[in-house]
């Protein structure tokens, strides 16, 4: 099989702090309509309490056509060993170092793997 397997990923440190930036300082969604919403840094969240799954609480997972998934987009911290385990509901208890291994092991099978921060520079293109 001649099948070349490729992904972008963005690098872990600059997604959690651009997902803080668009997502956790504020609840877009519950201020979204509430038009005498002003904000501010005296009604944002801190970052110092961006460390959970979820951002600022622990994640849950959401049942999507009966089934129990993890969704990236709310994820806060340790995402990617997260969505590549596909094991990382809270509820099933499963140990973090097993999904990183799980984790680790399905991303090595890929034959590239690119980090959307270092386009920028001309050594890693």
């Amino acid at each position: 099989n001649s099948t070349f397997y490729v992904t972008s990923l963005r690098e872990p440190i600059d997604r959690s702090i651009s997902h803080f930036k668009y997502e956790g300082r504020w609840n877009c969604k519950s201020n979204l309509m509430n038009h005498s919403f002003i904000p501010s840094e005296s009604n944002a969240n801190k970052l110092e309490t961006w460390q959970y799954s979820g951002g600022h609480s622990r994640h849950v997972c959401r049942k999507k056509k009966k089934k129990t998934r993890f969704f990236l987009g709310l994820c806060a911290v340790n995402c990617y060993t997260q969505w590549y385990s596909g094991l990382s509901c809270p509820e099933w208890n499963i140990p973090f170092i097993q999904q990183y291994q799980v984790a680790r092991k399905r991303v090595f099978r890929y034959n590239m793997i690119i980090v959307m921060e270092k386009l920028k520079d001309p050594k890693y293109v």
